[in-house]
């Protein structure tokens, strides 16, 4: 839904797809208010996950009308760990544009939903160097420069979106094919040349040897 209110592309028919659930970040300093809001929404909280990994994740479930709300805390930890806590206000409604990217190029097996939502993104807004309607850079090399496994998961996925657009398998809107190809392209690019930190440095000599990723297992009912 971040993507949706944060691109009017979604709204033609290439780029347009239905939404499952609700996920939301908040931080440690308001998780005590987030179960009674929950229950007095209507809401059915997921006892096991919550009790397990509640510091970190929650599960709510609207059980009348079939909807899910997962709540993720300061990071949003799934195939790979983006920290989230220090950039939770740069935006009013949703995480800063190159978060919410990276939420979906950081996935090991993106779906086609998730691809055409990273096409969204990228026909929408530009990349820059800050926040607001750009696609900030610079948080994407800190992060990428810093993290092989992150770096390694968003190149090849980037790569694979650009094939997938290239080839026709996502249909984008008349005009626009050529707008996300370049940003994509540009994305790769500035990923190869940024900075990278002794910690990327010493994890790459291992590469793909090693499995560099989390495995998530989707909760659903």
């Amino acid at each position: 839904m971040a993507v949706h209110l944060r691109c009017p592309s979604t709204r033609k028919p290439e780029l347009k797809r239905p939404y499952g659930d609700l996920d939301f970040v908040t931080d440690w300093a308001s998780l005590g208010s987030i179960e009674d809001f929950f229950k007095k929404s209507g809401y059915t909280a997921d006892r096991t996950l919550n009790t397990l990994y509640g510091d970190r994740r929650q599960l709510y479930f609207d059980e009348i009308n079939h909807r899910q709300v997962d709540i993720l805390i300061d990071t949003f930890e799934m195939c790979h760990q983006i920290p989230l806590s220090k950039r939770l206000k740069i935006d009013s409604l949703t995480l800063p544009l190159c978060e919410l990217m990276l939420t979906k190029t950081q996935i090991i097996e993106m779906n086609r939903k998730d691809v055409l939502d990273v096409c969204a993104l990228l026909l929408d807004h530009n990349l820059g160097s800050t926040d607001g309607d750009y696609i900030n850079q610079s948080i994407l090399h800190n992060l990428c420069g810093d993290d092989w496994g992150l770096y390694t998961t968003v190149s090849d996925n980037v790569k694979m979106i650009i094939n997938m657009v290239t080839s026709g398998e996502i249909t984008l809107p008349p005009g626009s094919k050529e707008t996300v190809i370049e940003r994509l392209n540009a994305i790769f690019q500035e990923l190869q040349t940024c900075p990278k930190t002794t910690r990327w440095k010493m994890r790459s000599i291992m590469g793909k040897r090693i499995i560099w990723y989390e495995e998530v297992e989707e909760v659903r009912r």
